[in-house]
């Protein structure tokens, strides 16, 4: 196991987890689930889950990438995550973004006037420079509301052009509210899709001040899967 340490000083830093993976002889994506368990003050019990995402580095599949997954956000506030295909495209491809609901929007495109919905990819075989396998950051808003029940909304992707058509993704995002305590995952800055032999990583904070003493968060999953992970990269060897 793996373990992160918060306290009423440093609940806001965001610490971060190396997430690598081994070479295996099978072919194809693996998904590994991650699960953070907390304890102490007022977060004992509470649980959030990440998907990894292990892709063979000698075959791929057709599809699209998202990092991370799920998505975990305060409200008031905005989160990202990152898209890009798993295959270089025979046509350009375009991906749009829906399913927002109430309270959130998305923009993908931060330099354009307005909210914008949509990403395009290029393989090198169209034109130049190619783009299909370079993550694109989407950025996810969410208002306050009156409630103090934790919200969750599934954002639909659908791919359209060449052997994309009808390709399709969701990420489910889960927004916490300020008032309730909670653990905040997100990518840092490799996305957490990562190919065997590789490495990612992703960070951990509370949503809020812990009432007392220290909270510790313990990480789970993917050993038997090859996928080992480290929260402390200064140190020598995987931190457990």
């Amino acid at each position: 196991q793996t373990t992160l340490s918060f306290s009423t000083s440093n609940w806001q830093t965001e610490q971060t987890v190396t997430v690598s993976a081994a070479d295996d002889d099978n072919a194809g994506p693996e998904e590994v689930r991650l699960s953070h368990s907390a304890s102490g003050g007022n977060y004992d019990s509470l649980r959030q889950d990440l998907v990894v995402t292990v892709t063979d580095d000698d075959t791929a599949s057709l599809g699209l990438v998202l990092s991370p997954l799920p998505l975990t956000m305060v409200e008031g506030e905005s989160a990202t995550y990152t898209i890009k295909l798993a295959t270089p495209p025979t046509e350009a491809v375009t991906v749009t973004v829906s399913g927002m609901g109430s309270g959130m929007s998305v923009d993908t495109d931060g330099a354009l006037a307005g909210a914008q919905t949509s990403l395009g990819f290029r393989s090198r075989w169209l034109t130049s420079p190619s783009n299909w396998n370079v993550e694109q950051t989407v950025t996810v808003s969410v208002a306050a509301d009156d409630n103090t029940i934790p919200d969750t909304v599934t954002l639909s992707h659908s791919a359209a052009g060449g052997e994309y058509d009808a390709v399709s993704r969701e990420l489910v995002v889960t927004v916490l509210d300020t008032a309730v305590p909670g653990l905040v995952l997100s990518s840092a800055t490799a996305p957490l899709a990562l190919e065997e032999g590789g490495s990612a990583t992703y960070t951990v904070r509370l949503s809020q001040a812990p009432t007392d003493g220290v909270v510790t968060v313990t990480v789970l999953g993917g050993m038997s899967s090859g996928v080992s992970l480290d929260t402390d990269a200064g140190t020598e060897g995987d931190q457990a």
